[in-house]
């Protein structure tokens, strides 16, 4: 059953010191779903709280940072656009990506 994994990843517990919560995540709706799946009674309960928190976490467009490797490893819904042309060797998520409503819409309705 998922409990510790959570907190040590996703809680506002874990948001100012050092753990696996790398980008401060502190959001009271998802400390309390992480609370709910602890203490889950039934699996088919956990998958729905579970299910729950994914969402919640994909809605907030969260973006971990990757410090030690020379490349960016990205997996992503297609709902974002970003300029043809980007500069040598840059990324650009926090400057030049943007959340792309017509895009989403496509992915939703299929």
């Amino acid at each position: 059953t998922p409990g510790l994994e959570l907190i040590q990843q996703y809680s506002s517990k874990t948001a100012d010191v050092p753990s696996r919560n790398l980008v401060g995540l502190k959001n009271e709706g998802i400390d309390k779903l992480i609370e709910l799946a602890a203490k889950a009674k039934t699996r088919d309960d956990l998958n729905v709280i579970i299910r729950s928190l994914d969402r919640s976490l994909r809605s907030l467009h969260i973006w971990v940072p990757q410090w030690y490797k020379n490349v960016h490893t990205i997996a992503y819904r297609n709902q974002y656009a970003y300029p043809n042309n980007l500069p040598p060797f840059e990324l650009g998520a926090f400057d030049f990506w943007w959340f792309d409503a017509k895009k989403a819409a496509i992915l939703e309705n299929k």
